[in-house]
């Protein structure tokens, strides 16, 4: 009864573990997503200056979502999924309506 009762409390303890590690995971998370951005480096920032700063921001952001929804065909690329099969047609006439086992030809 002994062995069972110490592999109880170990895995008991473990659980403890796992969960505080998962806790102290999800703030470093948490930690490593605020934004850190500075505006400026040193010296004073007039009322004008900030709003340009957050302006240009917005409008990087802006810019890299619209970019993402252009077709890459356009920009001369590869789409990221598969390709679409090719209408089957008959090797015989050419035709899109049978193929050449069903050619009457």
């Amino acid at each position: 009864m002994k062995g069972f009762e110490a592999v109880v409390y170990e895995q008991a303890l473990l659980k403890a573990e796992n969960a505080a590690l998962r806790a102290e995971n999800q703030q470093q998370k948490q930690k490593r997503a605020r934004y850190k951005g500075f505006i400026q480096q040193g010296g004073s920032l007039t009322i004008q200056q900030g709003q340009e700063a957050v302006q240009k921001r917005v409008v990087k952001e802006q810019f890299s979502k619209n970019i993402e929804n252009i077709d890459p065909t356009i920009l001369g690329e590869q789409p990221n999924g598969p390709q679409k099969k090719a209408l089957s047609r008959c090797s015989k006439c050419g035709s899109f309506v049978h193929n050449a086992r069903t050619c009457n030809l």
